[in-house]
């Protein structure tokens, strides 16, 4: 499914795991925590376990921070995130087929037009 996002190369995930290890330290220090186990991101993205973990293993889901010793936990506030990038990128390519079906329009509705004189 995500196999393209996991080839992109070592080199940017690293870089990118980094970028975000920066962006958390500095977030962490004007805002309060919150970790979320594995139940309840489940439950906020609507996500199966599988998934997560896939989309983990391709960047496009924000890893899971030790917490204990066989516990891992989410920050709330990276979920929360993830969930708005999600619905703008759906937003958005709701928008691009809007305007392709515009662009296309009004040569179909002439068809449509024809077919039913």
């Amino acid at each position: 499914m995500c196999r393209d996002l996991c080839l992109a190369g070592r080199k940017s995930e690293r870089d990118m795991r980094t970028m975000l290890m920066v962006e958390t330290e500095s977030r962490t220090q004007n805002e309060e925590i919150i970790f979320l186990r594995l139940p309840q991101v489940k439950a906020a993205t609507g996500l199966s376990k599988t998934s997560i973990y896939e989309k983990i293993k391709c960047n496009a889901f924000p890893l899971p921070i030790p917490i204990g010793k066989r516990a891992v936990g989410w920050i709330a506030s990276e979920i929360k995130q993830w969930a708005a990038n999600q619905v703008l990128a759906a937003r958005e390519e709701r928008r691009h087929i809007e305007l392709r079906q515009l662009r296309r329009g009004p040569a179909n509705s002439r068809i449509a037009l024809r077919r039913t004189a």
